[in-house]
């Protein structure tokens, strides 16, 4: 297992990065990802694992923009523009409903943030498993 500290300089490696692959198992509490990171004519290959995922949210993009939906070209891909760690969470995630008031149930606190382009998929896992390299980094507290 690596130190905590290791973590940002590992996520960083993955800036911009293609996206080769994405797989949610929900059975296994598990978001998977392959990326392909192409420096200076190298192409180097990623693995990344959240394990013990307790939640997720995905938004194609802010405001009503998130409702600007196209259908890619063939050629077109996904890049994980950006991942970032947040020790604390991001802080409070949850459904605010006036028609459905049990939906109010429902909150995180996503501790990983995934840019995809203008998209973004927050994630709230107990463990990052990056190339190998375990990283537990624990849940984070809602506030």
């Amino acid at each position: 297992m690596k130190k905590l500290n290791g973590l940002k300089a590992t996520t960083d490696a993955l800036w911009a990065g293609i996206i080769r692959k994405m797989d949610f198992n929900l059975l296994k509490h598990e978001i998977f990802f392959d990326v392909e990171v192409i420096e200076n004519g190298v192409s180097s290959k990623h693995s990344v694992i959240f394990e013990d995922v307790a939640s997720y949210f995905y938004s194609n993009n802010i405001e009503d923009k998130r409702l600007e939906i196209y259908i890619p070209d063939e050629e077109d891909y996904l890049e994980m523009t950006s991942i970032h760690y947040l020790e604390g969470g991001i802080g409070q995630i949850g459904i605010q409903s006036n028609s459905e008031p049990w939906a109010k149930q429902w909150h995180s606190s996503a501790n990983f943030i995934i840019e995809i382009w203008s998209a973004h998929l927050f994630i709230e896992a107990r463990t990052v498993i990056i190339d190998g390299e375990i990283f537990n980094v624990g849940f984070p507290g809602i506030r």
